[in-house]
C-alpha cells in the first residue's frame, strides 16, 4: 500500500500517507462508510490518518476499503 505505521499502546493507529492527501483519503473512505480523521500536516508523519481499532470483522472491513481508495 505504500504507507507507513507507527507503534501505540492504545487501540489507535497513525497511518503515514506519504505524498497522498489525508483529507482525500478521509473523504474517500467517508464515501465507503469508514470514518476516519484526517491530519494532513503532522511534524513526524506529513501526510496521515488516524483510525481507531475494533473488532477482527470490522479492522478487516477497514483495511479492504483502505487498499481501494490507495490503489
Amino acid at each position: 500500500m505504500g504507507v507507513r505505521t507507527w507503534p501505540s499502546a492504545t487501540n489507535f493507529l497513525l497511518i503515514g500517507l506519504g505524498d497522498r492527501d489525508a483529507h482525500e483519503v478521509r473523504s474517500r473512505m467517508k464515501a465507503r462508510g469508514v470514518g476516519v480523521r484526517a491530519f494532513p500536516d503532522l511534524p513526524v508523519a506529513g501526510s496521515a490518518i488516524r483510525l481507531t481499532l475494533g473488532p477482527a470483522v470490522v479492522n478487516d472491513r477497514v483495511l479492504a476499503v483502505l487498499e481501494e481508495v490507495l490503489a
